[in-house]
């Protein structure tokens, strides 16, 4: 895998996170547990289909997500850490919100994923070669990590 990507739940800096998981926000209600996603994406999909709980994906980016959060439309916002991490740093949101660890009960989809390079079975084995030649140097001279650090934590 090139690197993993996390499923992670944003708050607003001072909130008390009375919760610890997808079950607490539901015993919430949509007054104090209203979870944030992402419209049109797979976990926000996930979410919305999730029994009883309560959820607003009608943001149509991450930083419109972010927004709504720091405005208080909801209680929590949970998506991916490629996207938030990197939209709260360069938003007017950090030190605003914070990350919580939370239960995402037993749903695969809501756990750590990882990303991988994949070439067509037509593509050009020279082509894969220098690619994955490329990202093995970029692994073995820490690049990767200086990258994926950007974007990630």
């Amino acid at each position: 895998p090139l690197y993993r990507v996390r499923t992670i739940c944003l708050v607003r800096r001072g909130d008390a996170v009375d919760f610890s998981s997808l079950e607490d926000l539901k015993k919430l209600g949509p007054e104090r547990g209203r979870v944030l996603s992402v419209w049109g994406t797979g976990i926000a999909s996930i979410l919305r289909n999730t029994p009883g709980l309560a959820v607003d994906d009608s943001a149509k980016t991450v930083e419109d997500a972010i927004h709504k959060l720091h405005i208080g439309r909801g209680r929590v916002l949970i998506y991916h850490n490629l996207s938030l991490v990197y939209a709260a740093k360069k938003g007017q949101y950090e030190g605003k919100i914070r990350a919580v660890d939370i239960d995402y009960g037993k749903n695969p989809l809501l756990t750590d994923s990882y990303q991988y390079v994949a070439f067509s079975k037509r593509s050009d084995p020279a082509v894969r070669k220098i690619v994955n030649d490329a990202v093995r140097a970029a692994r073995a001279e820490g690049e990767l990590d200086r990258i994926t650090s950007k974007y990630l934590r």
